[in-house]
């Protein structure tokens, strides 16, 4: 399947092999966006992460005044992940800047095909657990920075 390609260079999911990718891969739904297209907005519920095939997303924030523009993600970039771990609700908005195709991976089809293989479910989580610890390593380094850099 061309998507387990794809899932093979996520570093969310690194670790998991050729077998476990295509699980993966067999749950997930290709999505086209137009440029301007909202994929999802701050403030929605969240029910599944993105992987960009090809095309460019910007990832928004609501400041004070105006949105923010945080990141932009390119081919080989995912986002919305946290969607797939709890139910809450979108800490920003994500739209399309050029015609753009995501990769869909929807919590409730990834936690049917978790439930049926408890090993696979593990080695997912487990997946999930050490990028969001480096993705929270990070953020504090450089929090950490911002917060020199201010004091100056």
């Amino acid at each position: 399947m061309k998507n387990a390609e794809l899932f093979r260079h996520i570093p969310l999911f690194r670790g998991l092999d050729d077998k476990d990718l295509l699980k993966l891969a067999a749950v997930a739904t290709e999505k086209t966006f137009m440029p301007g297209d909202v994929i999802f907005s701050e403030g929605t519920q969240g029910d599944s992460m993105f992987i960009v095939n090809f095309g460019t997303v910007r990832i928004l924030k609501q400041g004070k005044e105006k949105e923010e523009e945080i990141v932009r993600m390119s081919s080989g970039q995912h986002f919305g992940e946290m969607a797939l771990l709890d139910n809450e609700t979108r800490s920003a908005t994500a739209d399309a800047i050029e015609h753009t195709e995501l990769i869909r991976v929807g919590r409730e089809e990834l936690e049917k095909l978790l439930a049926q293989d408890a090993a696979l479910s593990s080695r997912v989580y487990k997946a999930f657990m050490k990028y969001l610890c480096n993705r929270l390593r990070q953020t504090t380094s450089d929090l950490t920075f911002m917060r020199e850099v201010a004091q100056r």
